[in-house]
């Protein structure tokens, strides 16, 4: 018999979710033994766009911005969507669940706003976040998320929500990304060394340490690229300000994930700055292209890089970054070593799960 499948990502638009959300959908799609129902905020958002006749699209593009349609959606719409189809399973992919009924109650959390505590400047540049940041530390206090299947991306943060709330069931689901990488295609040579920090304007980015560390390295040819523009938001806007007699910088826009693919093959290094992550889709996505990492020796990068040997971590402060680029941009032949990390057990572990759900 059939199970009914829920999927809930109508709130996802961008970033890392939307990757994540892109490979999910790449091995339910090949799934004819059940009958799912995806809601999500656009279509066009989606690689794929033909889903067989057991698969239905819902698109529910006003949410994430009408406050009135959030509330209708969350207390009234789902609950009465889930009493009337009964559904075996519901599958939350955005951090939160209604109160609905379901057999089986699954949360996909990747959210690390809740593991942060603001200060002053990061509230004025996101307030709406620090609201987040309360909303995501009050509310798994509730019945429904206790005894719903909590899916994490890495260790520690698993370790973290067990000791705070002490849930039935956590799960450690790590993420890949199922685009096939070519990688005996040709690298592109750039006249300048290029960093690339492919990343949304958001304050727990740190995207002003690296700033700094341009401004220190101002007589060394290199050039750094973030994937932003100027008013986007408070902080873009920031960022902007500080970085305006910095030639190093380059603010080259948002662009699609095939984009940023494309954008691996055209850099020499991948940095990152970033305070807290629940994974840092870029940092696995350049170890699948055998690119060197710098990134900072905090939880989250250690566990997403582990066995990697293409990886310059530093200590978490302005002096340990300038080392590690001072390094790179000094020994750039002694880094074309070759790769050995196994991504192969990533990839399977991957797809098993999801297999093993909804099959």
């Amino acid at each position: 018999m059939k199970k009914k499948i829920v999927v809930m990502a109508h709130n996802i638009r961008e970033g890392g979710p939307l990757t994540i959300l892109n490979n999910i959908l790449k091995i339910l799609k090949k799934n004819k033994k059940n009958n799912f129902v995806i809601f999500v905020h656009k279509k066009k958002l989606l690689n794929q766009y033909k889903f067989s006749k057991n698969i239905k699209i819902i698109q529910i593009p006003k949410y994430k911005n009408n406050l009135l349609k959030r509330i209708y959606y969350d207390l009234i719409f789902f609950p009465n969507f889930s009493k009337s189809e009964q559904p075996d399973i519901w599958i939350s992919l955005q951090d939160t669940i209604p109160n609905i009924v379901a057999k089986k109650k699954i949360i996909y959390f990747h959210t690390p706003i809740g593991f942060y505590n603001m200060n002053i400047k990061e509230i004025f540049f996101e307030p709406i976040n620090f609201i987040r940041s309360i909303y995501f530390k009050n509310i798994y206090n509730l019945r429904r998320y206790k005894e719903s299947v909590i899916v994490v991306q890495q260790n520690w943060i698993k370790k973290s929500l067990n000791k705070k709330f002490k849930f039935k069931k956590i799960l450690v689901n790590r993420p890949y990304n199922l685009e096939n990488i070519n990688k005996n295609s040709k690298k592109i040579v750039n006249s300048k060394l290029t960093f690339f920090y492919p990343s949304l304007p958001r304050f727990q980015k740190n995207f002003e340490m690296i700033v700094s560390a341009c401004k220190i390295l101002k007589n060394y040819k290199f050039r750094v690229l973030f994937t932003f523009k100027k008013n986007e938001n408070r902080y873009s806007r920031y960022i902007y300000e500080l970085s305006k007699d910095v030639p190093h910088i380059h603010f080259i826009g948002r662009k699609s994930h095939q984009d940023i693919m494309k954008l691996y093959k055209r850099i020499d290094y991948l940095i990152f700055s970033s305070k807290l992550e629940t994974w840092g889709l870029p940092l696995s996505e350049a170890a699948q292209h055998s690119i060197p990492v710098l990134a900072p020796k905090l939880p989250y990068a250690q566990e997403t890089l582990l066995g990697y040997n293409n990886k310059y971590l530093y200590k978490y402060n302005l002096n340990s970054l300038l080392k590690k680029m001072k390094y790179l941009l000094m020994n750039k032949l002694d880094l074309q070593k070759k790769n050995n990390f196994k991504h192969t057990n990533n990839k399977k572990n991957f797809e098993k799960y999801w297999n093993e759900i909804f099959n």
